[in-house]
């Protein structure tokens, strides 16, 4: 099964809860002595020292497999070997070149901005985990309180706010992966007098 493994196989980022697809050349693997159904796919999380999960196994020899990376698993180091099993139980394999990595979901993980008052340059931040930084933010529904801003690199939340209400709105979170990955969270901003205050929230 030597040079059989395509993908992953080595620098690609993908994050808990993402479908990867598996491929590999067919061909590489061709050999009238395998079984019916020979290929097995494995992971490691150390680099390689250690394959103790079983993706898939009995899988045709097609060239591709498509799995969901299980929520909470992370790794700096995975990679993928391809088993190929013939007709007598003798195995041959493939393994990533290098490693790839397994980062957390995205979340946008702001809860609470600090207050502020009508008529007053106000400054709050956007916070994020997870994902491919750096992050690029927008508000994807709703608006923001009249006078205030979102800076979509940053996600600092600036000016000074000149109406009064309660102003709801979605701040997205997008990650710098090649196949970026999104977050939103609803925030609601409440503009008083000078007396009251401006409060972002998450919920």
């Amino acid at each position: 099964a030597a040079s059989a493994l395509r993908k992953p196989n080595g620098g690609e980022f993908v994050a808990e809860g993402d479908t990867v697809l598996i491929t590999w050349d067919p061909a590489a693997i061709s050999d009238p002595r395998l079984a019916a159904d020979p290929i097995r796919v494995e992971v490691s999380y150390d680099g390689g020292a250690n394959f103790f999960d079983v993706i898939a196994s009995g899988l045709p020899n097609g060239g591709f497999y498509e799995t969901t990376i299980p929520v909470g698993v992370t790794s700096p180091a995975a990679r993928i070997r391809l088993v190929a099993v013939d007709e007598a139980g003798n195995e041959g394999s493939d393994v990533s070149d290098a490693d790839f990595t397994i980062e957390p979901q995205l979340f946008v993980t702001t809860t609470v901005l600090p207050d502020g008052d009508l008529g007053v340059e106000y400054s709050g931040v956007l916070d994020a985990f997870g994902g491919t930084a750096p992050y690029a933010w927008r508000v994807a529904a709703g608006r923001l309180p009249p006078g205030v801003t979102l800076d979509r690199a940053t996600g600092v939340l600036s000016g000074t706010p000149v109406a009064e209400g309660v102003f709801t709105f979605i701040a997205e979170a997008e990650d710098a992966h090649a196949f970026p990955h999104r977050a939103a969270q609803d925030v609601t901003g409440m503009v008083g007098s000078s007396s009251g205050a401006l409060r972002i929230e998450t919920f």
